[in-house]
């Protein structure tokens, strides 16, 4: 199935949804007001899923990608605030106030997230690594493949805003705005 746009009424009670880490980066991170149109469609299917009683599924993967995606995003603004070329993030911003504010806000992030979705286990146990790596491309990494692996074994409708992934002809639902 190829990706199908949000709409208004789709979600059922027995849906399971797993959201990818740039649509979490529309409802939480602080930059992702600069596309105000996808913000809204996600926070309205967010809306709709949670007045359903429908599940948000999330894993320890997409935690961490939220995490130093944010934060990286963070780094290049402090950057560009203090008009630096070739900083280090570990090395340079990590010992700064902004980082530990920015540490702060991340983690209040991450902690309303998780108590939004359901925690799913990796399953990393049961998952085939090297057909995971074996898939990967030029256009999906080893992050999509995990996701698309779980959502296909689960059968999982599968919302993202990951152009590489909505071009698929997949076996599950995918929904973007």
């Amino acid at each position: 199935m190829k990706a199908s746009k949000i709409k208004y009424g789709q979600v059922g009670e027995q849906d399971k949804y797993f959201f990818d880490t740039n649509v979490w980066m529309f409802l939480f991170a602080p930059l992702a007001s600069s596309k105000f149109y996808k913000q809204k469609t996600y926070s309205s299917l967010l809306k709709e899923i949670m007045s359903r009683n429908a599940t948000i599924w999330i894993n320890s993967l997409v935690v961490a990608e939220y995490v130093n995606a944010v934060l990286k995003l963070e780094f290049k603004q402090w950057m560009k605030r203090n008009k630096l070329t070739n900083a280090d993030f570990k090395h340079d911003f990590r010992p700064t106030n902004e980082y530990l504010l920015a540490l702060s806000e991340v983690k209040n992030q991450v902690s309303d997230i998780l108590s939004i979705a359901t925690r799913r286990p990796d399953d990393f146990h049961v998952v085939d690594v090297d057909k995971l790596i074996s898939s990967m491309g030029t256009s999906v990494d080893y992050g999509d493949s995990v996701i698309i692996d779980a959502c296909k074994r689960a059968n999982i409708k599968l919302v993202t805003d990951d152009r590489d992934i909505i071009e698929m002809d997949l076996p599950f639902a995918v929904f973007t705005a």
